[in-house]
């Protein structure tokens, strides 16, 4: 059960967890827990013997957070392939018996379930949770109402609940189902993995696997993870804009690419309050502050990078098959800071000069509000656009709330002039 107030790369810090058994069609959900639990299960993390059979590029990536032994990084990357596979790697060595699969859920899934089957009596709330309200129940009203070990076990407590539910009452057609828990899925807030092959292309096909794609032309992915131990992710906005010239080849076949990012973070915490939400966790934050580590996926290269116009150092790295360039970036509470990159590369065109732009989302709060423009020199044009706009003979663009990982694509010719 994730929570998206404290990001991590699939979505949100796993909070709570539970077992889930399915047997000759009985679905039975285990009693829900804190991930801390994981932690202490097992071998003491300060000698822990556990082995995560990780990727290297995972390894490199995110070694030094300790994935094996503190459960709350163990998804740092975006792709739940990814982090379904090291989850049943590690379960057995934290819980008893192998695991068969992954559900990732968090509180916009289980919106999309309480829409299914209305209201729910959540044990310690004083009024209904229902798909109006459980967002802003669980990860703002709840740091207010209880105490630390009672609001560490609510957002559990309410997945346990809604999920019990859900197993028991009608819960639609299957329209309705479908649309309901298809819209959650493909936004990355119902998410399913399968150690088993053909388990896991169904869960492909019906859009809930929460896979990064592999790069077919150009692609771009931006990833916010908390790094200051609070749950102010709640109020974070991003605006994602992203520019590129394209300089074709003669035949059309693929494209030198001159990019440039900005991204806009608004972190709208409430700035002078002290609370466990807003923290500080510790002397070095202030708080309401948005320490966040961002990574920027692309196949591309960087040539530069700045914050609020000033020079920034980035760490380059690879993963899940494309260059990654990553900052810590502070956010002090009611604040923005725009944060940019510049990039150069060659793409592939797709066969009749498309040029295709694979936007890949993680699964915020919020859906980003992303603006693509791109442009081509003299002596080629526009000829068709897909997700974007014609603006001109050599220019095409758009803005888009991205709600979920789309591709937007344009199609360049010779022009021959006058």
């Amino acid at each position: 059960i994730q929570n998206p107030a404290e990001l991590r790369g699939t979505g949100g810090i796993i909070g709570s967890w539970g077992i889930l058994t399915v047997q000759d069609g009985e679905v039975d959900l285990e009693n829900v827990e804190r991930t801390r639990l994981l932690n202490e299960l097992g071998p003491a993390l300060a000698d822990s013997q556990r082995q995560l059979d990780a990727p290297p590029d995972y390894v490199e990536r995110y070694g030094g957070y300790a994935p094996a032994q503190i459960w709350q990084n163990l998804n740092m990357s975006p792709d739940l392939p990814t982090v379904g596979r090291l989850i049943a790697n590690l379960a057995p060595q934290t819980v008893a018996g192998p695991v068969d699969g992954v559900v990732a859920v968090d509180p916009v899934g289980l919106q999309a379930l309480l829409r299914l089957t209305g209201p729910v009596v959540v044990e310690g709330w004083p009024v209904p949770v229902d798909a109006s309200n459980v967002i802003d129940v669980t990860l703002r009203q709840a740091y207010d109402a209880f105490s630390q070990e009672e609001r560490e076990d609510f957002l559990g407590d309410v997945a346990e609940v809604v999920w019990d539910r859900a197993t028991e009452v009608e819960l639609g057609n299957p329209a309705r189902l479908a649309r309901e828990l298809g819209r959650a899925g493909r936004d990355g807030h119902l998410m399913l993995w399968f150690a088993d092959p053909e388990e896991q292309e169904l869960a492909v096909e019906l859009g809930v696997g929460g896979a990064v794609p592999a790069p077919r032309s150009d692609s771009l992915l931006v990833t916010n993870q908390n790094a200051s131990a609070n749950k102010v992710d709640y109020y974070l906005t991003r605006q994602i804009d992203y520019a590129v010239e394209l300089t074709p080849d003669r035949s059309a076949v693929s494209a030198d690419l001159d990019g440039r990012l900005e991204l806009r973070l608004d972190n709208g915490a409430p700035a002078g309050i002290t609370s466990f939400a807003l923290g500080p966790w510790d002397e070095r934050f202030q708080p309401g502050e948005n320490r966040s580590f961002v990574s920027v996926y692309t196949p591309l290269g960087s040539t530069a990078a700045t914050l609020d116009g000033l020079p920034v150092p980035v760490d380059p790295a690879t993963e899940i098959g494309r260059n990654v360039f990553s900052s810590f970036l502070s956010l002090p509470a009611e604040s923005s800071r725009t944060f940019a990159m510049d990039f150069e590369g060659t793409v592939a065109l797709q066969p009749g000069g498309w040029y295709a732009l694979d936007l890949v989302r993680q699964p915020t709060l919020r859906p980003d509000d992303v603006s693509v423009n791109v442009e081509v020199p003299a002596g080629w044009r526009i000829a068709a656009a897909e997700g974007l706009e014609i603006l001109g003979p050599r220019r095409a663009g758009g803005r888009i709330a991205l709600h979920e990982t789309r591709q937007v694509r344009v199609r360049v010719v010779p022009d021959p002039g006058p």
